[in-house]
């Protein structure tokens, strides 16, 4: 190699950008954090956000690259501080920014108060964006204020938002003068408008809009003109609780719902949900709208929304939606949970797939301890489950709350039958019954000698005290252990040959000493 090329190699620094980051909200200031990250990824990388809230005001300008922010497990929270939009996206050109899995809150600005989008290319998945505001106030002798969009403020730009959450968001605008004074608020969740050159194409799918409000106040004191006082002229404009769709604006929406927003105006009482100029050009199907609205497939009525608006199981939302996996529409094939789109006969509107809640009991009987096992799995519905039981077949539910395991010892001979109702957090139920038949084995001569009897009435007083101590919802590996227990102590009650029966006892304790470990 010559001097020359050496030269020229060792004159260029290299700098190689990393195709993952992750981040943690430890310390630190979050937003210099995460601008470092956004600097430092590759084109097509990934930013990871673990759990936690971060105190952050995001701002993405012309990147020259695409790349993903990644809440894991969804459980990291974007918090503006009210000292600016939460995300700002600007000039994207040819790439794309991905936002997937966050909570959005508390972010104030005058336009986007949750996430501003300017002449960009956007991907916005899984996200609740809620308690935002877009605000803007003037005064003085001709006083103008406009705020646009609470929750998202697009500006000839083109997103791409599916499984989002809009709620709680506000736009509010606020002129006092003294002669005229105008107030402009559009867009209580989200605000989107073109221009003849920069035209806008967002798509919303599988999005929930709920509770979002518009308003504004204007007032205007009056003045004097030639010695004789006028009322000054107030005018205030506030549309689109839900959305507003601005000139040359193509918004293409499906399988959404707006519910419950507000505009708070009485002129335009019947346009408080969506409100769209002449210039916009919006298409709505397959959509849920309070007071209706045009388009092939769309409802007027209650959505009937369970916790965190997913859907209760009467709700008219559940298999009146299409299927949006394709391109055109966002590739939804899943929830904002991660729940598979459609779970029954067809698909379902807004963010959440209902799942229907459903539980199985198993139960393990041991003869040679006169007890059954009773165990519950649940699957689907919504949240955190709840595990009631009735472990007498009286009809009564005496075991509130109690895990998915409880273990009974009924007398010799005993037959009965064990129920588990679970309850997800929609107040949804499933249950499930079992009926049971177990007797104990009786010691006999015939059956051990003397010393294996003694043994076996050792081992079982050991797993007596240790079925008291397992937790009501022991892990994968305990209940692993469990069984192999039941196993060898079953087979040393069936075995004649004390040797071999010491054996199965031998083992027996064994797997106890490990699962008293495990318990400690």
């Amino acid at each position: 190699m010559s001097a020359l090329i050496v030269s020229l190699i060792l004159a260029v620094p290299i700098t190689a950008l990393e195709t993952e980051i992750t981040l943690s909200v430890a310390d630190g200031d979050r937003t210099a954090d995460i601008q470092a990250a956004i600097a430092n990824i590759a084109d097509g990388g990934t930013i990871y956000f673990g759990a936690g809230t971060y105190h952050a005001n995001i701002s993405i300008i012309n990147p020259g690259k695409s790349f993903s922010l990644v809440s894991l497990d969804s459980a990291a929270i974007l918090d503006g501080g009210e000292a600016g939009s939460v995300i700002r996206i600007r000039d994207t050109g040819a790439h794309t920014v991905t936002v997937d899995g966050f909570t959005i809150t508390n972010g104030k600005a005058k336009n986007g108060g949750g996430i501003y989008l300017d002449n960009a290319d956007a991907v916005v998945t899984n996200c609740r964006i809620y308690g935002n505001t877009a605000t803007d106030s003037a005064s003085g002798g001709v006083s103008s204020a406009t705020a646009r969009g609470g929750g998202m403020c697009i500006e000839y730009a083109s997103p791409v938002v599916t499984n989002c959450i809009f709620t709680e968001n506000t736009v509010f605008a606020d002129a006092q003068g003294e002669s005229l004074s105008t107030a402009t608020a559009v867009g209580g969740a989200v605000y989107t408008v073109g221009g003849i050159l920069d035209q806008s194409w967002p798509v919303f799918t599988n999005c929930t809009f709920a509770g979002n409000e518009a308003w504004a106040s204007a007032s205007a004191a009056g003045y004097y003109l030639l010695r004789r006082f006028l009322p000054g002229i107030e005018v205030t404009t506030f549309l689109g609780g839900g959305m507003y769709n601005g000139t040359q604006a193509h918004t293409l929406i499906t399988n959404c719902i707006f519910w419950d927003n507000d505009s708070a105006t009485v002129l335009f009482d019947t346009e408080t949900e969506i409100w769209s100029v002449n210039m916009a050009h919006t298409s709505l199907t397959y959509s849920n709208v309070q007071g209706g609205y045009p388009g092939e497939g769309n409802l007027n009525a209650d959505p009937l929304f369970g916790a965190d608006f997913s859907l209760l199981p009467t709700s008219p939302c559940i298999d009146t939606g299409i299927d949006a996996s394709g391109t055109s529409l966002g590739r939804v094939s899943n929830d904002i949970r991660g729940a598979d789109r459609p779970f029954s006969a067809s698909f379902d509107m807004g963010a959440y797939e209902h799942v229907s809640l459903s539980v199985v009991l198993t139960l393990t009987l041991d003869p040679l301890a006169g007890s059954v096992t009773c165990t519950a799995a649940a699957a689907g519905g919504y949240g955190a489950y709840t595990y009631d039981w009735d472990l007498d077949g009286d009809g009564t539910y005496e075991a509130l709350d109690g895990g998915t395991l409880q273990v009974i010892t009924p007398y010799t001979g005993g037959k009965g039958t064990v129920s588990v109702r679970v309850t997800d957090e929609n107040f949804c139920t499933a249950d499930d019954s079992k009926a049971y038949h177990i007797e104990n084995m009786p010691f006999s001569p015939g059956m051990t000698q003397p010393l294996a009897i003694t043994q076996v009435g050792k081992v079982l007083n050991t797993w007596t005290e240790i079925l008291a101590q397992i937790p009501p919802e022991p892990t994968e590996v305990m209940n692993g252990l469990i069984g192999r227990i039941q196993t060898h102590m079953a087979s040393a009650m069936q075995l004649t040959n004390p040797i071999y029966a010491s054996g199965q006892l031998f083992q027996a304790v064994a797997l106890m000493e490990e699962l008293a470990a495990m318990l400690e």
